[in-house]
């Protein structure tokens, strides 16, 4: 006897995201920093995410991303993604370039940034940002806040 044919299934699992949803993601990721809005960017991340930035320690776990952010919005006064030059993706990572700024007070610093971001299971497992310290200094400003 032969054993019972497996029904196939033809839609995907829902942790497999195409292109478009994972740069929906990142859009998404990018706008709930802007916003500062905590309990968007919690829905997006994965409890194991790793978050990596130019010369600073990575912090890892969800808890700590959010202690992190949690002091930077306490520190800027705002952050704002000004344009997004490119956006790829390669299986399951969104690569971006990005100019953005970020205040503190009168100080601006603005930044162009590499974006890798890689999904697991639909959410957001490592966030590496990187940038130029060169090109960082070049890019303040002092003056009033706008």
């Amino acid at each position: 006897m032969n054993p019972p044919m497996r029904k196939h299934n033809s839609r995907q699992p829902e942790y497999l995201l195409n292109d478009d949803q994972l740069t929906s993601r990142v859009v998404d990721l990018l706008i709930a920093l802007e916003e500062m809005d905590a309990d968007a960017v919690r829905a997006l991340v994965d409890p194991d995410i790793e978050w990596r930035n130019t010369g600073l320690p990575s912090v890892r776990g969800s808890k700590r991303v959010e202690l992190a952010l949690t002091i930077v919005s306490r520190l800027i006064t705002r952050y704002e993604v000004v344009e997004v030059l490119t956006m790829t993706t390669d299986h399951n990572t969104v690569s971006s370039r990005r100019r953005e700024i970020i205040r503190i007070g009168w100080f601006a610093m603005h930044l162009d940034v590499d974006g890798h971001y890689t999904f697991a299971n639909g959410l957001l497992r490592i966030w590496d940002d990187r940038f130029s310290y060169h090109r960082l200094l070049r890019g303040l400003r002092f003056g009033p806040t706008t």
